[in-house]
């Protein structure tokens, strides 16, 4: 039996969040929320570079209205540089001036209303069971600088060796620092021995998955398996209603990406990412 694809209108990306807003501002950048009643908002981020400041908007507009003209008045009164939209307004953005230089990709959304073990792939789920059974256990705390820095480290050979890029250790430590007890740090323990750790940033009514490592002893004992599930029952219970497992790439991070769909995640399109053409605007 088919399970009807959840909606996820009502997500916040992490990045149109007053969470990332804060991190960023304390990093030196500036942040601007622009909104228009009934239209929509997008969170605007503004960089100096060489070649001037720089404007990008990620993960946004969030849309109020599906009504192409609304939405084409929004973009012509905030322009950026940089748009990746959370979803595709082909009509409007053209409209805007803007052409896409890159095709959607796909991010894993984690209905976290629902039962989780149903949407489980089943060799996925086998591989949840087995893991309970492995004697491992699990830990919850709020990200510690001084306790977690190994996590932070780990992850940054694991990117080298895997040639992915994700967040650098300022933006995590930063991250922490400005929103309380909102990124929080799950540890897999074999006896006395850390096996796994996943961080999650909470961003409400959404969370994101953040930095994930395992060794060997995780691998063998499928300790990511019962730290998710984990983590998305807790989430649920601290009122998150989605946990975004960020994105779905087969060609470089095909393994990542198959536990990403198996856990139960859906596939959700993004919008691309879009450029300003000045003499093609309307």
């Amino acid at each position: 039996m088919n399970t009807p694809l959840p909606t996820f209108a009502n997500a916040l990306p992490l990045q149109q969040s007053p969470a990332y807003a804060r991190t960023l501002r304390v990093l030196g950048q500036d942040v601007q929320l622009v909104h228009a009643d009934g239209v929509g908002q997008m969170q605007i981020v503004s960089r100096k570079t060489r070649f001037g400041t720089l404007r990008a908007a990620l993960r946004g507009p969030l849309w109020d209205t599906a009504d192409p003209a609304k939405q084409h008045e929004f973009l012509r009164a905030n322009p950026v540089h940089i748009l990746g939209p959370e979803t595709a307004e082909p009509r409007a953005l053209r409209r805007a001036g803007y052409w896409r230089a890159m095709t959607p990709a796909h991010v894993g959304m984690l209905d976290l209303t629902r039962d989780l073990a149903p949407a489980m792939h089943p060799k996925w789920r086998n591989a949840w069971r087995k893991s309970q059974r492995s004697g491992v256990t699990v830990t919850a705390a709020p990200f510690d600088a001084a306790r977690d820095l190994w996590i932070l480290s780990l992850d940054r050979a694991q990117q080298r060796a895997m040639g992915y890029r994700g967040y650098p250790r300022p933006f995590t430590l930063a991250f922490a620092q400005q929103n309380p007890d909102a990124a929080i740090t799950y540890v897999a323990h074999k006896g006395h021995s850390q096996i796994a750790a996943m961080i999650f940033l909470l961003h409400h009514p959404t969370a994101t998955y953040h930095i994930g490592w395992s060794g060997e002893a995780g691998r063998r004992t499928n300790a990511h398996h019962l730290i998710l599930t984990q983590a998305a029952r807790d989430l649920a219970a601290h009122g998150m209603t989605i946990l975004d497992l960020g994105q779905i790439d087969s060609r470089r991070t095909p393994g990542l990406a198959r536990f990403k769909l198996g856990s139960g995640a859906q596939p959700m399109p993004l919008g691309g990412t879009w450029l300003p053409v000045p003499w093609r605007r309307s």
